[in-house]
């Protein structure tokens, strides 16, 4: 009798760590889609930041791309950080209509540029 319940114990452990790590592979699946994504969204944010200095003028069409890519780098953040999400989600709001936010709004939303890299890169070492 206990030889099969160790028997039955072992194949339950067995079962689990195969559960276990196929559960830890989704979640670093997850992971490097959101870290992919937030990638995108703050590597064509500096760029359109950096055209700006360069004399540039600001681009409506640009800045509805970065709506675009800040929303979408908000779904898959959802699985890894809560508050990540919600920031990539207010930095698309921020896009729609830059203009009308004023720079205490901003870092008081934590959607500053310096705080989401600081968060990304962050989230590269984890």
């Amino acid at each position: 009798m206990e030889v099969e319940m160790l028997a039955q114990l072992i194949r339950y452990l067995y079962d689990f760590s195969k559960d276990f790590a196929k559960f830890r592979g989704r979640n670093r699946e997850l992971a490097d889609q959101a870290l992919s994504a937030l990638s995108l969204a703050l590597s064509e944010t500096r760029n359109y930041y950096r055209d700006i200095e360069l004399g540039e003028e600001p681009n409506r069409s640009k800045e509805k791309e970065l709506v675009r890519l800040w929303s979408e780098a908000a779904i898959p953040a959802r699985h890894i950080d809560q508050e990540l999400s919600f920031i990539c989600s207010h930095k698309a709001d921020f896009w729609v209509s830059p203009s009308k936010w004023k720079r205490e709004e901003i870092i008081k939303a934590g959607i500053d540029l310096e705080n989401v890299i600081a968060r990304y890169r962050k989230m590269l070492t984890k």
